[in-house]
């Protein structure tokens, strides 16, 4: 860690950061901390650059640890630097170089632990599965419980998984649904170098392709095969390729085959879902009871 220490009085602020290279990708994350318990101000501004770019942060405001990611278009030598400044006008600065070793991620599908095959497909810069998981197991091998009967199902307070209708010929083209539960168990429900997207994850997913009032037509499998008339708006541009998959209700009953694709949001403590529907373009978020049965969609590490 390089760490700006300066004594005396009137005494500049201090800040320090971290660098870790992501294998694999072209992202770098950036942890740094401007505490200002350290000086005699009560704020630290931070202008923080990479490779000189015009790419900083400056007059925003951080007292504490906070997390950047910053996208390198090719390989080589980078210049990172910080410069801190209190609210009383001093400012200290470092700079740090790094080396960034691109390996471009370059595979079409992942397998899981049960050996399903997915396609994947890059959205911006990430990279999504392209179909529902469909997975019975956690990533060390104990099994996801498999319940049918209404009354197991809304009475679990552990992780399980059903298919639409109880009905197996739904597996291969909706994938399985499963309860909050199974994406909060810390054994681990996706396929290895991939998990459960976050909200900022899915925010940056819908951004991309345009926000929140269009993104669903983009996402979208097109026409009524796997989805009820009229598909408003679908063009599957971005090969996201939803399908109205349904959902389970809290009570047991299957709801909204072919009218709305619901998937995970990892959260923390209560569940949530990002929808789509066959009536419009729009992407809703919603609250959701930890015993529903919602569809997942897995992004890479």
């Amino acid at each position: 860690m390089n760490q700006l220490t300066v004594l005396g009085d009137n005494t500049p602020p201090r800040a320090s950061f971290t660098i870790s290279l992501t294998s694999g990708t072209t992202s770098t994350i950036f942890e740094f901390d401007a505490s200002d318990s350290w000086d005699d101000q009560d704020s630290t501004l931070l202008d923080f650059r990479w490779d000189w770019e015009d790419d900083d942060i400056w007059d925003t405001e951080y007292t504490s640890i906070h997390t950047a990611t910053h996208q390198y278009s090719e390989e080589g030598k980078k210049t990172i630097r910080l410069e801190a400044k209190d609210s009383g006008g001093l400012t200290n600065s470092i700079t740090q170089q790094v080396i960034v070793n691109d390996e471009p991620f370059t595979d079409t599908t992942i397998t899981d632990i049960d050996g399903n095959i997915y396609k994947i497909v890059k959205i911006g810069e990430q990279y999504w599965m392209a179909e529902n998981l469909r997975v019975t197991r956690y990533r060390n091998g104990d099994s996801i419980t498999l319940i049918t009967d209404n009354n197991e199902w809304k009475n679990t307070t552990s992780g399980a998984y059903c298919v639409y209708g109880n009905t197996d010929d739904f597996i291969s083209s909706y994938g399985f649904l499963y309860n909050w539960y199974a994406i909060d168990d810390e054994r681990n429900i996706s396929p290895e170098g991939w998990h459960i997207p976050t909200e900022a994850e899915w925010n940056t997913l819908f951004n991309s392709l345009g926000g929140y009032e269009i993104a669903g037509g983009k996402m979208k499998e097109t026409g009524t095969s796997h989805w009820n008339s009229p598909n408003s708006g679908a063009t599957n541009e971005s090969g996201f390729s939803a399908r109205g998959g349904g959902r389970r209700w809290r009570d047991g009953p299957f709801m909204d085959l072919k009218v709305s694709a619901d998937f995970w949001q990892k959260n923390v403590d209560w569940g949530f879902s990002w929808g789509l529907y066959n009536q419009n373009t729009h992407i809703s978020g919603t609250w959701r009871f930890n015993v529903e049965g919602i569809s997942i969609r897995c992004v890479k590490d």
